[in-house]
């Protein structure tokens, strides 16, 4: 999740890395560590490696309302289904909404602060005034 100055705590993270770095001591060889043990990512589950995959599909041809991007439809995955001769067990489908949920939030949210950033790049801006005669 991005912070309001536009960084997120892996951004953070791999700074202060980069710093500790260059710090030949103990105690930065052990924040160091600290700090790379953070930015791991534990193994994506067995079990939702299907699940993940039909997002994928479905995700890389999902629609749009002129406001921002659909939700995966129960009827989209129906489809896929069909079309691909896959079976989802509910689990599967749910697991797919709850990706969908948090992939839609983290572009809405992008979405924003690339547009507060914009506003905030053309409010310094001022209008040319013209003299009058």
């Amino acid at each position: 999740m991005k912070k309001e100055d536009g960084t997120s705590e892996a951004d953070n993270l791999a700074s202060a890395i980069e710093n500790l770095s260059r710090v030949n001591t103990n105690s930065a060889r052990q924040k160091r560590a600290e700090f790379e043990a953070k930015l791991t990512l534990p193994d994506f589950p067995e079990e939702y490696t299907f699940a993940w995959e039909a997002f994928l599909d479905l995700n890389s041809c999902r629609g749009s309302n002129g406001f921002g991007l659909n939700a995966i439809s129960f009827t989209e995955i129906d489809a896929y289904c069909r079309l691909t001769g896959k079976v989802l067990l509910p689990y599967e489908i749910n697991g797919i909404n709850t990706i969908d949920s948090c992939f839609l939030k983290a572009q809405n949210d992008l979405s924003k602060s690339a547009q507060k950033a914009k506003g905030a790049a053309t409010s310094g801006a001022s209008a040319p005034t013209q003299k009058r005669r």
